[in-house]
């Protein structure tokens, strides 16, 4: 009977652990639901930082980025080049979560406009705001436009 007991009592933590981990996950990012929500919420700045090239932070003055090839051999090891390749990977996925959160609150934040224009309750002021914001969020994901 303890065995059942000891089982269920950690069952039962496990689980509580749990939710609260996912509590706070979701609690970390601010959901856009309202209009207040939209007219209070900033862009973020990502948080990703870009590795350096160990071949440019070397000194190589004939190192061209955007053509490797051709470019002049260096002294770097392999463990060095495989390092930064591996930061490489990590801020790639860095930055792809940071647009997708981007994303999603981009299109919260038109919803929540359109919304609050068909209910009549956005003033021209507000819906200026609005606008600016996801002009912001479609300039960063796409830096063309």
């Amino acid at each position: 009977m303890n065995c059942k007991r000891w089982t269920l009592c950690l069952t039962l933590t496990i689980c509580w652990i749990a939710s609260g981990t996912a509590f706070a996950k979701e609690r970390s990012v601010k959901q856009i639901r309202s209009l207040d929500d939209a007219l209070s919420w900033e862009v973020p700045q990502s948080p990703c930082e870009a590795p350096k090239d160990p071949r440019i932070a070397s000194g190589g003055q004939n190192f061209d980025p955007a053509n490797p090839q051709t470019s002049s051999s260096y002294d770097l090891d392999h463990y060095t080049l495989s390092r930064f390749e591996r930061k490489m990977k990590r801020w790639r996925k860095c930055e792809s979560r940071y647009r997708e959160r981007l994303y999603a609150n981009g299109m919260a934040l038109q919803r929540v406009a359109q919304q609050a224009s068909a209910e009549q309750r956005l003033t021209q002021e507000q819906l200026d705001v609005i606008l600016i914001k996801v002009a912001q969020v479609k300039l960063i994901l796409n830096p063309q436009d």
